[in-house]
């Protein structure tokens, strides 16, 4: 019987270890995002907003390699970097490019199901660039108060909602997923004015499936 029991253990490590080194699906979609350039929606709207004063703070929600992180961290803000992946906030901070501007950086791993912004400070402007989709339903509302509530007035969020004919998921991830039709993503803004919504519908790198999908900016009342 002690024989088995240790067998049994032996073969609970060798499982536990296993999973362990498995690795993460999204390690190497992280590491091709890197070479891709900043979403052109994002630097537009980047531009046509004003400068920010001195301290201003932003948040990067979903900020997986830095894309936009770098790009508020070169606009002067200290940015707070949010991803629920490890493997993409250590690429984000091993950037040679963003290393000159660690002062300026935070970063912070969590979900946004599981997400605790109660002691973070309000701040000038939000992105969330292809990310709130990724909230489950079930969540999502706490989870967009959270959003919500830490942009000041006069304050900016820029970022996208995914529409339900985006069908560039299968079945089990868009189980986990949250959508919003064009007159329900203009319902989230009822506290903002909206400037810029684009409504974008074109067809995936996967055959016969669609990306359909709002770009949004908006400011806080």
């Amino acid at each position: 019987m002690k024989k088995f029991i240790i067998f049994i253990s032996l073969i609970c490590i060798v499982v536990i270890i296993l999973l362990m080194l498995k690795p993460n699906r999204w390690d190497a979609y992280f590491q091709k995002k890197l070479n891709d350039a900043p979403r052109e929606f994002i630097v537009n709207s980047l531009k046509s907003i004003p400068n920010p004063s001195s301290n201003a703070t932003a948040i990067d929600f979903g900020a997986g390699v830095g894309h936009e992180t770098l790009l508020l961290l070169q606009k002067g803000y200290k940015v707070l970097a949010i991803d629920n992946q490890k493997s993409a906030l250590n690429i984000l901070l091993n950037r040679t490019d963003i290393k000159p501007y660690q002062n300026q950086l935070q970063t912070y791993e969590s979900s946004f199901e599981k997400l605790n912004l109660k002691n973070t400070p309000k701040s000038e402007i939000v992105i969330a660039s292809f990310a709130l989709a990724f909230c489950k339903p079930k969540q999502f509302k706490q989870f967009w108060q959270q959003v919500t509530k830490h942009i000041k007035p006069g304050g900016y969020f820029i970022g996208n909602t995914f529409d339900p004919g985006f069908t560039a998921f299968d079945k089990k991830d868009r189980d986990n997923m949250t959508f919003h039709t064009k007159n329900e993503t203009i319902k989230l803004f009822d506290d903002f004015e909206i400037l810029t919504l684009n409504e974008i519908k074109k067809e995936a790198t996967i055959s016969g499936k669609f990306d359909h999908y709002y770009e949004i900016v908006a400011r806080k009342k």
